[in-house]
């Protein structure tokens, strides 16, 4: 069990996204900002952040290197329409439209079995 934040400006995806990482036993915490992401993230652990990347204020990228500013280890994946729009390095980048199965795929692919077993009570903070 893993607890995910997902940050998306569309409704549909969030939905789509806690639906298929909470079947396979996860904890989803879901921002429809950068900005919220932001805030939530300051404010608890997550073992892993999908985020899309055009969105309106902080965008995916930006995201991107605030949290890994405050916890590198994190492994942040990308959902995005526009590919090219991956600017950082992302842990991996999926397309829009996805196959569920695809990102559980690359979930497992990207997630060390250490993180998975870590608390997820516990906010980052710097020293981390």
């Amino acid at each position: 069990m893993m607890k995910i934040l997902i940050v998306d400006d569309d409704s549909t995806i969030l939905s789509l996204l806690e639906i298929v990482l909470e079947s396979q036993g996860h904890i989803v915490v879901k921002a429809e900002s950068g900005e919220e992401a932001l805030s939530l993230f300051s404010k608890g652990y997550f073992n892993l952040v999908i985020t899309d990347i055009c969105m309106p204020g902080i965008c995916g990228n930006t995201l991107l290197k605030r949290i890994k500013d405050v916890a590198p280890q994190v492994p942040i994946v990308a959902l995005t329409g526009e590919s090219e729009s991956a600017c950082e390095p992302f842990d991996f980048v999926l397309s829009k439209p996805f196959k569920p199965q695809s990102l559980i795929t690359q979930i497992e692919r990207v997630i060390p079995i250490a993180t998975k077993a870590e608390n997820c009570s516990e906010p980052w903070s710097h020293s981390r």
